[in-house]
């Protein structure tokens, strides 16, 4: 390769648009959800209007005081609605594919290594009607940093795909999707589906209205075959007994927009059911918030087989309390207040990032926003050692060139 083109810049946009400005998808997938609740189309929906508002304006106020400094300690932000794009020279794409190719490679060996370490693949045995199930899978500790490996080099790789000397970074998404479906792991979907999104939103110049119509009709279709599984898998009876649904709801919808209320608002409801029935164990170490920040191994010999925490339930079927049940735990409202300021704080942080880490960051973390309201994935070592492999992968290349303001 001549040294002109090897030196040839690659522009990769950042277009910082209000609607995917960090404080607007936080505050508006929380007052979504808490939205939702006061529409009461389940009987298991117990509490009134300022019982479930009370600690959703915490949370809220929270990232809004929080984003104050990550403001102000930004190295950008005199820019900060304004539009840029990064300037990668081809060196910069060998450097990162070469750190990408390291890390495929090795998680391919190691993936093997947990397939015969396990005896099989979760899918198979699912067919099979075997005992075992996805939670036999893998090398305990290695598997949770297993993905977050294959999460982060995806990230990259979708973003670098068309400028890539090789085609399977194009085919990285549809790789780890199957991969989750053989390891019949949801959340490996659900994680990486949410940050190729952002990413695509953040690095799209334009959209095209028939993409628009044809990814709503996509979320529609998504969410009526939701319903079938899982009508399928549990019995929709059955369902309907533990989700019970009230008199307004409106019974002629597909039952897969019932299964998504249901898994929108119960967490919601079991974090204000745990204030209304728990007091705090004032553990101001944080030693319940902070368990999942440790590999299964050290967890376990610390912690217990039982470390985790699920609080009092409404109904035991729904058992998630959103991101702040652990906090609550520890030190009540002050933990409210304490990760929503944290949260707060980086957001903005990366969303005012001078370099295209910052990009990846942000995809990373707007994904633990909106999932905030079903687990910690802040605290979730599976989903944050992502930053330090999109650390190893991006190292020592920055680029930054200002553009027009975003419209």
């Amino acid at each position: 390769m001549p040294p002109s083109a090897y030196n040839e810049a690659i522009k990769i946009g950042f277009f910082r648009r209000p609607i995917l400005q960090p404080a607007i998808a936080f505050c508006g997938a929380w007052l979504f959800v808490a939205l939702l609740y006061q529409m009461k189309f389940s009987y298991l929906l117990i509490y009134g209007g300022w019982q479930v508002f009370w600690p959703t304006f915490i949370i809220i106020t929270g990232f809004f005081v929080g984003s104050i400094p990550g403001y102000f300690f930004s190295v950008d932000r005199n820019s900060a609605w304004r539009s840029k794009h990064f300037s990668l020279t081809r060196g910069d794409l060998a450097s990162i594919e070469k750190r990408l190719n390291i890390l495929l490679i090795s998680w391919l060996i190691l993936s093997i290594l947990e397939i015969i370490y396990s005896g099989g693949l979760p899918l198979f045995w699912l067919f099979t009607g075997s005992s075992k199930t996805y939670f036999d899978f893998g090398i305990p500790s290695l598997h949770g940093l297993l993905n977050a490996v294959i999460s982060a080099c995806t990230l990259v790789s979708f973003l670098i795909a068309p400028y890539a000397s090789r085609s399977i970074y194009r085919y990285m998404p549809a790789l780890l999707f199957i991969w989750a479906i053989i390891a019949v792991t949801r959340n490996l979907i659900i994680v990486n589906g949410l940050q190729i999104l952002f990413l695509y939103a953040l690095t799209k110049r334009s959209f095209n209205p028939k993409n628009v119509i044809g990814l709503f009709v996509l979320l529609i279709l998504s969410v009526i075959i939701f319903g079938w599984v899982g009508d399928a898998r549990s019995g929709a009876t059955a369902f309907l007994g533990l989700a019970r649904p009230s008199n307004m709801w409106p019974s002629y919808l597909p039952s897969g927009f019932f299964w998504v209320y249901i898994y929108l608002t119960t967490p919601l409801n079991n974090l204000v059911h745990q204030m209304n029935s728990m007091i705090p164990e004032w553990n101001w170490t944080l030693m319940y918030s902070t368990s999942t920040f440790f590999p299964s191994v050290v967890r376990d010999a610390i912690y217990g087989e039982n470390h985790m925490f699920r609080g009092d339930l409404v109904q035991e079927a729904f058992n998630v309390s959103t991101a702040f049940s652990d906090l609550y735990r520890d030190i009540g409202y002050y933990g409210l207040a304490f990760l929503s300021f944290i949260i707060g704080y980086f957001s903005i942080k990366f969303w005012n990032g001078r370099n295209i880490i910052a990009l990846f960051f942000l995809a990373v973390m707007m994904q633990n926003n909106v999932l905030s309201i079903f687990f910690n994935n802040y605290f979730y070592l599976p989903v944050i050692f992502q930053f330090a492999v999109l650390a190893f992968i991006l190292r020592g290349i920055t680029g930054v060139t200002m553009a027009e303001p975003a419209k």
